[in-house]
């Protein structure tokens, strides 16, 4: 059976990540939002692909297997923040995050009650230890030529995405002015996603 390349499993991590974030904090799904996370996905998988190809197999698969924790810690981390108090985690609500540190008991009350969502959150995770269990992921280092062919292919998708923007922008509402004008915590996990909204 062949093996899976790391860019698959990073992209399918992410877009379920942000699609549990987008239907948990935004309460939608089926949207044009959904369309932009497919989109906008693609340039996070093609960097973390490109870091866990640049060693040895050894050092390959254990920067996956860090990276891939500290995606699933982060959006976990956010789904209790957001659980707290309604709003994503932001350079802005930091003094919301160090209140909450003095209440332990608050944090493992919200962290019980909501098993259910932290489990679904690792999921992927859990899925990445199955596939080195059964060895089904592949972790070889990219030659000079794959990098440079990886590296015109990321530069190529977030000149895309760009683009995709650009419709409509005189709108107040539009994904441009949304992505680079309003402050709209909510509307931009909607529209873009979590790791786009931290970008922003």
């Amino acid at each position: 059976m062949k093996k899976i390349n790391t860019i698959i499993y990073f992209y399918l991590q992410i877009l379920f990540l942000e699609v549990v974030s987008k239907i948990v904090m935004a309460g939608s799904f089926l949207n044009l939002g959904l369309l932009y996370l497919i989109v906008f996905t693609i340039p996070f998988a093609l960097i973390l692909f490109f870091i866990t190809r640049l060693f040895k197999e050894k050092i390959n698969k254990i920067l996956t297997i860090i990276l891939s924790l500290l995606i699933t810690i982060y959006f976990g981390f956010q789904y209790v923040f957001f659980t707290l108090f309604s709003v994503p985690f932001s350079f802005n609500t930091i003094g919301l995050a160090n209140a909450v540190v003095e209440f332990s008991d608050i944090i493992k009350d919200t962290l019980t009650s909501n098993i259910v969502y932290i489990i679904i959150y690792t999921i992927p995770f859990l899925l990445l230890l199955v596939l080195l269990l059964l060895k089904r992921i592949s972790f070889k280092q990219n030659k000079k030529e794959q990098n440079i062919i990886v590296g015109i292919f990321l530069l190529f998708s977030l000149v895309a995405d760009y683009i995709y923007l650009m419709p409509n922008k005189e709108k107040f509402d539009s994904p441009y002015n949304l992505f680079t004008k309003v402050d709209d915590s909510i509307s931009i996990i909607n529209q873009f996603g979590l790791l786009t909204y931290t970008e922003v």
